[in-house]
């Protein structure tokens, strides 16, 4: 079984915790036993410990104990808000947006975009916006036989979610109808942008952190597909209740050439990747893909790689 399968079995315990915590005794009671609650989590997170370690080593060259806990506090901590936000508590964040201006003159003109969203800190903070401008019409594609376990907590703690999903795990030409009908309607289309979900899925080898690293196809496809605008968000967790919403346009419309398709997708691939790696090198500890994202440890610490285990896992 693949590592972002497996990651479905552990995490979905976790989020109850947290979410009987933020319901029964509040954001405040929360953030002071979140540590108590990670300690316990990483007992048993042998695999998220060893990816996170693989990972840090590659955005700032080194991995301690302290390092590792420090990164896993920080998904913590978003996975937290994340239930805050869901039951409605908003008010309890302080978002700063950059880039909006541009994604609210497109709503504003009933224009559709794709939006590339990825498992880097929470881009689910744009309810904080949607709060202070108008509700966000926002759909999101997401694979229910991947993510099920989760969104039935989700959705248990938000029901206004289930009509927020475009379900993309039986793949075929309704998604695209699906996708098509929200984009004409006026919404953000979120499409995660980072994650490949399973062995058949196509994907797009592009340079990330020092390796060339496999990422999904489907965004780019979909891209060139709709013809519509498409642009970049992060939340980047800055610590303590503050988060920062980069928005970058991409294109306007997505263009391939004919000749030689494959090359214009590659090349928006590279350009998301370069945004989510320069992000990365200024918020490190936003990175939530637990899993062997690059199917191999980084070369520099290959050798090392036994004595690091023993320190790190003990």
């Amino acid at each position: 079984m693949a590592d972002w399968q497996q990651k479905e079995r552990t995490l979905p315990i976790f989020l109850q915790a947290i979410s009987w915590i933020v319901r029964n005794l509040g954001r405040t009671a929360g953030r002071v036993l979140l540590p108590f609650v990670l300690l316990y989590y990483m007992l048993f997170a042998r695999v998220a410990k060893r990816h996170s370690r693989n990972y840090l080593r590659r955005v700032s060259g080194h991995a301690s104990l302290a390092d590792v806990f420090r990164h896993l506090y920080h998904f913590a901590a978003v996975t937290l808000d994340r239930v805050v936000l869901l039951t409605g508590s908003s008010h309890k964040l302080q978002v700063t947006a950059e880039g909006y201006e541009w994604v609210h003159g497109k709503l504003d003109e009933g224009q559709g975009c794709l939006m590339l969203v990825s498992h880097v800190g929470s881009f689910e903070v744009m309810r904080v916006v949607g709060d202070e401008q108008g509700q966000i019409p926002l759909k999101i594609l997401l694979n229910r036989e991947v993510s099920g376990k989760m969104l039935r907590i989700i959705e248990a703690l938000n029901p206004e979610m289930a009509d927020r999903i475009i379900d993309v795990a039986d793949r075929g030409p309704e998604i695209v109808f699906s996708v098509q009908k929200a984009l004409e309607q006026g919404s953000l289309v979120g499409i995660m942008a980072d994650r490949v979900f399973s062995e058949s899925e196509p994907t797009i080898d592009v340079p990330f952190l020092g390796t060339t690293t496999a990422f999904p196809k489907s965004p780019w496809l979909l891209a060139a597909a709709t013809k519509v605008p498409v642009v970049v968000c992060f939340g980047w967790y800055l610590g303590g209740n503050r988060y920062h919403l980069e928005f970058t346009p991409l294109t306007e419309r997505l263009r391939t050439d004919r000749r030689d398709r494959e090359a214009g997708l590659r090349a928006a691939c590279e350009q998301y990747v370069q945004l989510l790696e320069q992000g990365l090198k200024k918020h490190p500890l936003n990175w939530f893909n637990f899993y062997d994202f690059w199917r191999s440890e980084p070369p520099a610490t290959a050798l090392n790689n036994k004595a690091n285990d023993s320190r790190v896992d003990s």
